[in-house]
Parts: structure tokens; sequence; C-alpha cells
């Protein structure tokens, strides 16, 4: 498996439209499922999660990317621009903060506003002013092309721009809760009615049995690929042959209780020379090939939907250190993805794009306890 590192997506799904963006409702949408503890979590854990973050904390503990932190209260809303955000609540990440993701069919879309809150509404001196929007004219993220246009967006004849707002957390901003309002405008100062959003701040672990050194044993996916090539000679025999002769192949996945995540890749072998195996139709590999590397970071255990985020902080090649990296503010490789325990085997299960009938293509990877 190649890493792939994916950004944030969004949780839940609701709508909180509100009269201005200094907002004086100060209701806190909980979600539907609550915050009991499910097996599996830390003691203790859900105690830190649920403490309502102080503004003073708030307010030194945020920065947005692209985004200037102004004096004052934010313009009032107009409410001729369309905005649909569609969640009130989200997931966020020590450090790595969270993303925000939004649609817009207004073609002149130009900055969004946001202020920061506590729980129970009280503000954070100031708001951003936010003008680097990431957009997409395909109606998906900027990072997942994949994602389809709504069916409602094509029957009104138009395509939605999605736009993504980078949110990164000081070192200092603990787990805990707290609130966000946010509107957008446009190139002639239009500003969207608010909506106001809340976060959970998740402290990293989460679920002590999924901790311990797992080895890759096997993949399951609903796209059928093959490793073998399949040749035609010129001498009008077929070749079928591996595209790699393995030497090694190691996969291992490592989470502690406390939070920490790596995992390691040990590859050596053989690529498929294929010139010189069409020559003679025989399977000739002659390009070695070697991966020695290693990615360090967290993982977050969701309780409610059994699910595992794994955030990068740190790249090293063992094999040549100029090609090391850090992430300081992190980067998202597994996003709550399903994780259980089956048959001794840790399961992990994500979504890997849809089918050209728009269902989503899973795939499932299986590792054994060292």
């Amino acid at each position: 498996m190649k890493k792939v590192n994916l950004l944030f997506a969004t949780i839940f799904v609701a709508i909180i439209t509100l009269s201005s963006c200094s907002s004086d409702d100060n209701t806190v949408n909980e979600g539907e499922n609550g915050n009991e503890e499910t097996g599996g979590g830390n003691p203790g854990e859900e105690d830190i999660e649920d403490r309502e973050i102080p503004v003073s904390e708030l307010a030194d503990g945020i920065t947005i990317q692209g985004g200037e932190k102004k004096s004052g209260s934010a313009p009032a809303p107009t409410g001729d621009v369309d905005f649909k955000l569609g969640f009130s609540e989200q997931n966020a990440f020590l450090t790595n903060g969270f993303d925000i993701d939004f649609t817009s069919t207004d073609p002149n879309i130009k900055g969004a506003y946001l202020q920061v809150t506590d729980v129970d509404g009280n503000k954070i001196d100031g708001y951003f002013d936010i003008t680097d929007l990431k957009a997409n004219q395909n109606g998906g993220k900027a990072f997942n092309q994949k994602k389809k246009v709504s069916a409602q967006a094509k029957m009104e004849g138009e395509d939605p721009t999605s736009y993504n707002i980078n949110v990164n957390f000081d070192a200092s901003l603990q787990p805990g809760k707290f609130c966000y309002e946010i509107c957008i405008y446009d190139e002639n100062n239009n500003i969207s009615q608010i909506q106001e959003v809340c976060v959970n701040v998740e402290a990293w672990g989460g679920n002590a049995d999924l901790a311990g050194e797992w080895v890759f044993d096997s993949e399951m996916s609903d796209e059928v690929e093959s490793d073998e090539a399949i040749f035609e000679c010129e001498n009008g025999q077929s070749l079928t042959a591996p595209y790699e002769e393995k030497e090694k192949d190691i996969w291992t996945f490592v989470l502690t209780e406390d939070g920490v995540y790596y995992e390691t890749y040990e590859e050596k072998g053989k690529r498929l020379d294929t010139n010189a195996s069409l020559e003679n139709c025989e399977a000739v590999y002659n390009t070695p090939y070697e991966e020695n590397e290693k990615f360090s970071g967290n993982w977050s255990y969701d309780e409610d939907a059994k699910t595992l985020t794994a955030v990068d902080f740190a790249y090293e090649d063992f094999l040549n250190s100029a090609n090391n990296e850090t992430y300081p503010e992190g980067e998202v490789y597994f996003y709550n993805v399903k994780v259980e325990i089956v048959d001794g085997k840790l399961k992990i299960t994500e979504t890997d794009g849809v089918d050209d009938n728009g269902n989503p293509e899973l795939l499932e990877y299986y590792f054994k306890k060292k």
C-alpha cells in the first residue's frame, strides 16, 4: 500500500441559520450520540474531551491559514450570499486542528468571517477575516476529485463550488469543546447569514484494545486489481508474470495506549523489465528497488463512531536521511476509518472513492499482532 495523506472531512450533517455574525444564541448542539463512553476507552479521557475550553485558552491557541485576526466585531450579514455548510459539529485533533468545507453557487466568493467562542457563546477578542479560500470548481474538495456533484445542484443546473479553510492549533490548546460562528462574503461585500459549529478537540489514544505492534497480513478491495502483467509475445505465445519479484515486503503498524503511532515499510526486490520479457517471452526482473521508511505521529479513537484517525508529524527515510521531513501542523493519514478487532486481527476499513454508480468502494486491511 502506498501511503496517502488525506485532509479533513466533516462529520455530522445539519445547518443552523442565525441572524448575524455576532449571534446572541448561546445554545450548543450536543449531537445525536451524546457523550456516553463505549467499551475500550481510556479511563478519564471522556472527562478531558468534555471540558469546556475557556476563552483565555482559545484566544492564543488558534491560527487560520490565510486568515487575519482583526479587532472589533465582524460586519453584519446581508443574507444575499448562498452558503451551505452542511454540519453543526465536527471533530478536531491536537496541533493538527480541523478543516472547514463549504459550498456556494455564488461565483464571486471573496472570503469568510469567523468568530471563535466558548460553548456558552463568550467570544474571544476580535475575529478572523479569511481570504485564502481553497476552491475547486468541480464541486468537490480540492484534495478529493472523486466527490460527486449533488443531485440537487444538477437539477438546478448549477455546479456549486466547494471551498476549504484550514484551522490549526497551538500546542498549548488541550482537548475539550468550543464553538465558532462563520459567514462568507463576495466581491460586492454581500454577506451570508452565519452558521454556528461546535468542535470536539479529541485526545490522543482512546481504546487500549487497539494498542500493539501489528503486521500487515492481507487486503480486500471492492475494486479488482491484478498484481500480474499479461503479455502477447511476438512469437504468438502469451506470458503472465508478477510486476515485482519480492525479497521483502513488511508493513508494520504500531499503536500505543498513550496515543503514539508509527508505521514502517520495508520493501526490497526487482521489478519486471517489460521489453526484455517480451523479447524472449520469459519474465525478466533486472530493476532493483528498496524502501525502508517510517512515519510517526499520533492516533485518536472516536468512541461513538468506533473509528480511528492517525496524524503524521514526521517521516524518516532510513536509506537516505536527506529525504527526512517533519510536519509541524500534522498531516492526516487515516481519517475516521472504521477499526475493530476480528478474530484477533486488527481490521481497518476505509472508503477508496466511488464506483461508476456512485457507491463507495471499500478497502479492508488486516493486521496480525506481533
